[in-house]
C-alpha cells in the first residue's frame, strides 16, 4: 500500500499539509502516518558522540510535553482519520523524520512550511528545508491552504542534465494522480544559449519517458529559482516539481539550493525528488 508521512507540529501550516495529505490519500488509496517530534530544550547538553541530550532537570518537562502532544495527536486522529497511525517522539525533527521514512517504507512526505527569509533562512533554515535536502522519497511542501483535487497544472523544472528513470517514473505517477497538464521548462540563465537545441532535448526527454499531456518551454531569467517562480506564475501553476541533490556542508551553505529556495519562497506546493544518492560534496 502507498504510504504517506505527515510530520506535524499542530500549527496552521501543518493543518494545511494534513488536509492536503488526507485528500491525496483518498485519491491514492493510501495509508497516512502522522509524526510529531518534541524537540529538546535549547539548554540541552551535547554528549560524547555529539548528540543533543536533555539535562536531568529538563527531562520531566520534556516528558510532560510528549504526553500533551500524544493527547493532541489522539484527538486529531479521532476527528480526522481514525484509520491513520501516529507516533510522538523526542529528539531532532529532521533526523527522526528520515528514520521514519526508512523504517516505515514511506513513499511520500507531505509537510507544511511557513518559509524563511533573510538571516533566518541562511543560519537556521526550516525543518521542511532539511527534509527536502535529505529525504530519500519525494516530498511535497505546503505553504498555504490548497485543495488537492484542484491541482491541474504542474511545472516540471529541468536542467536537462540528470533526469533519472526513477525520478521520471515518480513524476509520471504524480501527474497521473492529479490528472494534470505537465509544463516542462528549462530556465535559461545564459543569453547565448541555443533555445531550439534545448527544446529538441526537452522533446527527447519527453519521448524517452513516454510523457503525455505536456508542453515544452524555454524561459529566460538571470536566476534559476526566480525564473521557475516567474514561469509558474505565467502559466497559473498549481504545483512545481523538480529533481534535487542532497548536498550538505560548506558547499551547500555557499551555493544554496534551488529546491530549498523554492520551498522557502513559493506559495504553491513544491514536489521534490532526489536525483540519485545523497552526497556530502559538491559532486
Amino acid at each position: 500500500m502507498y504510504k504517506i508521512l505527515v510530520p506535524t507540529d499542530f500549527s496552521k501550516y501543518a493543518g494545511y499539509a494534513t488536509d492536503f495529505a488526507l485528500a491525496l490519500a483518498t485519491m491514492e488509496k493510501a495509508h497516512v502516518h502522522f509524526l510529531h517530534v518534541v524537540e529538546y530544550p535549547s539548554g540541552a547538553m551535547v554528549d560524547a558522540m555529539g548528540m543533543m541530550v536533555p539535562v536531568p532537570a529538563d527531562l520531566d518537562f520534556v516528558n510532560v510535553l510528549k504526553d500533551n502532544s500524544l493527547k493532541k495527536m489522539k484527538a486529531m486522529i479521532r476527528e480526522l482519520e481514525p484509520d491513520a497511525t501516529y507516533d510522538v517522539q523526542i529528539g531532532n525533527p529532521s533526523i527522526i523524520i528520515q528514520e521514519a521514512i526508512q523504517d516505515k517504507s514511506i513513499d511520500l512526505v507531505v509537510m507544511g512550511t511557513k518559509g524563511a527569509s533573510g538571516l533566518k533562512e541562511i543560519f537556521i533554515g526550516s525543518n521542511a528545508e532539511k527534509v527536502v535536502r535529505r529525504s530519500l522519497c519525494p516530498v511535497i511542501t505546503i505553504h498555504e491552504e490548497t485543495e488537492a483535487t484542484e491541482i491541474e497544472n504542474i511545472v516540471f523544472a529541468s536542467d536537462l542534465r540528470e533526469e533519472s528513470e526513477e525520478l521520471m517514473q515518480k513524476l509520471k505517477h504524480l501527474q497521473n494522480t492529479f490528472h494534470a497538464h505537465l509544463h516542462i521548462v528549462k530556465i535559461n540563465t545564459n543569453d547565448h544559449a541555443d533555445d531550439e537545441e534545448e527544446l529538441t532535448h526537452l522533446n527527447e526527454i519527453a519521448s524517452k519517458y513516454k510523457l503525455k499531456d505536456y508542453s515544452q518551454n524555454i524561459y529566460k531569467h538571470r536566476h534559476e529559482d526566480e525564473g521557475i517562480l516567474a514561469f509558474a506564475k505565467s502559466v497559473n501553476a498549481d504545483m512545481i516539481a523538480l529533481g534535487t541533490h542532497g548536498r550538505t556542508g560548506l558547499p551547500h551553505f555557499l551555493a544554496g539550493s534551488v529546491a530549498e529556495n523554492l520551498v522557502n519562497h513559493a506559495r504553491c506546493p513544491i514536489w521534490t525528488c532526489h536525483l540519485g544518492k545523497m552526497t556530502d560534496d559538491i559532486g
